[in-house]
C-alpha cells in the first residue's frame, strides 16, 4: 500500500484540525436556546464561522444572506485545501469548481422563480467570480429564462438547462432542473473517481458518493410517496440513476411502491441502511436529516481514519454541508418561535459531535 506523502499528511491533518474547530457539542447547545436571530448570530461570531458572518448585519440576518456567506466560506476553504496538496490533482479542484457552478445557477433560478433576478447581483461571490469560466456579470443581467440560456451560450450546463425551458408565461419546473444539474455532477464525479483512483482510496471515494446518492434516493422517494403520492413515472424522473447499496432493483420497487410506508419496508429489508436508520424519526416526518445523519456518521469515520487527501477532502465537505444545513436550520428555527426540541431534532450532527 502506497503511503501519503508528508505533504498529503500535512493535508489530512489540516482537513481535520478545520473539522476540530467546528461547533461543538456546547455551542449547539448555546445557538438551539437561544430567543432572537441576532442571538445567534452572535453566538455564531464567538465560533469559527465568524469570518463568514463579519459583513452581515445581524440585527437583519435572512437565510439567503446567510446560505450565501457559508458557501463562500466552504468553497474557500474546499479551494484552499485542494491547492494545498498537489497530489489531490486538477481534477479535484475541477469537481469543486462545477459544484460551486452549479449551486451559483441554483441560486439564480431562485431569484428568477422569485421575479427578483436583479437581485443575483447584490449575491454574486467575488471569491468564486475569479475562478470561474461563467460569465456571472452576464448571468447577473438575464431578466428571463431565455436571457439565462443566453448568457450560459456554449457552456455544459446550458445543454442541460435548454431542454427545460418553459413555454411563454409558463413557469420553469425548479426541482427537474436542480436534479437534472446535480445527475450532471454525480456522472463527472464517477467519471473522474475511475479515471484517477484506485485501490482502497477509490473504494472509500465510491462508499462516500454511493452512499450519499443511496440515501438521497430513498429520501426523495419517500417524501414523495408520503406527501405527494407520487406515480412511479413521477418517482423515477427524481431518483439519480447511480445505485450503490440500495441497488436499480430495490430503487425500482421504491418507486412502484404503493406508500410511503411500503418504502420504509424495503429499505429495512432489501439495503443495509435499514440497520442504521431510526424508524421513529423517519416516521415522524424526518427521513431526510436521519439520511444526512447516516451518510455524516461514515464521512467522519473517514475524515478520521483515510490516508486519502481526496477522500479525506470529500469527507470533510460532507460534514461541513451538514453543519451549515444546521446553522441554517437552527437560525430558521429562532425566527419562527419553535421549541428548542423540535429544533435539535431537525438538526443533522446533534448526535455526532
Amino acid at each position: 500500500m502506497k503511503m501519503p506523502s508528508n505533504a498529503s499528511n500535512a493535508l489530512l491533518a489540516k482537513c481535520r484540525a478545520i473539522y476540530g474547530r467546528r461547533l461543538s457539542a456546547q455551542d449547539y447547545d448555546t445557538l438551539i436556546s437561544c430567543r432572537t436571530v441576532s442571538d445567534v448570530a452572535a453566538q455564531l461570531k464567538q465560533t469559527s464561522y465568524a469570518a463568514a458572518l463579519e459583513k452581515i448585519d445581524q440585527s437583519s440576518i435572512h437565510r439567503g444572506q446567510l446560505e450565501a456567506a457559508l458557501n463562500a466560506m466552504l468553497y474557500e476553504e474546499f479551494a484552499s485545501l485542494c491547492r494545498y496538496e498537489r497530489s489531490l490533482g486538477v481534477w479535484m479542484s475541477n469537481y469543486i469548481m462545477m459544484r460551486g457552478e452549479i449551486l451559483q445557477l441554483l441560486e439564480f433560478l431562485k431569484m428568477l422563480a422569485a421575479g427578483r433576478p436583479g437581485e443575483y447581483i447584490f449575491s454574486l461571490p467575488d471569491y468564486f467570480r475569479e475562478h470561474t469560466e461563467l460569465d456571472l456579470n452576464r448571468l447577473a443581467m438575464a431578466r428571463s429564462y431565455s436571457d439565462m440560456l443566453s448568457a450560459l451560450k456554449g457552456t455544459e450546463y446550458a445543454k442541460v438547462l435548454v431542454g427545460f425551458a418553459p413555454k411563454e408565461g409558463q413557469p420553469f419546473d425548479f426541482a427537474m432542473i436542480e436534479h437534472a444539474l446535480y445527475e450532471k455532477l454525480y456522472d463527472q464525479l464517477f467519471g473522474m473517481i475511475e479515471k484517477h483512483m484506485s485501490g482502497k482510496a477509490e473504494k472509500e471515494m465510491l462508499e462516500l458518493v454511493g452512499t450519499k446518492l443511496d440515501l438521497i434516493n430513498f429520501s426523495h422517494i419517500y417524501r414523495l410517496k408520503r406527501y405527494y403520492g407520487a406515480t412511479a413515472d413521477m418517482t423515477r424522473r427524481m431518483t439519480f440513476r447511480h445505485h450503490y447499496k440500495l441497488g436499480a432493483k430495490t430503487a425500482e420497487a421504491m418507486a412502484t411502491a404503493q406508500s410511503s410506508d411500503e418504502v420504509l419496508e424495503l429499505l429495512y429489508e432489501k439495503t443495509p441502511y435499514g440497520r442504521q436508520v431510526n424508524e421513529d424519526m423517519v416516521v415522524d416526518g424526518y427521513a431526510e436529516q436521519e439520511s444526512s445523519r447516516i451518510l455524516a456518521a461514515k464521512a467522519r469515520h473517514l475524515l478520521r481514519f483515510s490516508i486519502s487527501p481526496p477522500v479525506v477532502l470529500k469527507a470533510f465537505s460532507i460534514l461541513a454541508d451538514a453543519q451549515m444545513h444546521d446553522v441554517i436550520t437552527i437560525i430558521e428555527g429562532v425566527r419562527y418561535g419553535m421549541q428548542p426540541d423540535e429544533i435539535r431534532r431537525l438538526t443533522v450532527m446533534k448526535d455526532l459531535i
